[in-house]
């Protein structure tokens, strides 16, 4: 599914996504690494921390995803 966000993401011109996760979930955090998000400790909320992943396309839009959608 985050696969899936992230292509659309990228097919609309959105230059990065961000999460917000609980330190605690130990299983999203690990999903998210192994597909290239950074993780860094969230300043405002020690229980949290960001996951960021810069998205970059040179192939253009998906073309799965129609123009419309």
């Amino acid at each position: 599914m985050l696969d899936h966000v992230a292509r659309y993401a990228e097919a609309k011109g959105i230059k990065t996504l961000q999460s917000i996760e609980s330190r605690d979930n130990h299983m999203a955090i690990a999903v998210e690494r192994d597909m290239g998000f950074s993780v860094v400790s969230d300043p405002g909320d020690p229980s949290t921390v960001i996951v960021t992943r810069n998205l970059t396309s040179a192939a253009g839009p998906d073309p799965v995803i129609p123009s419309w959608a």
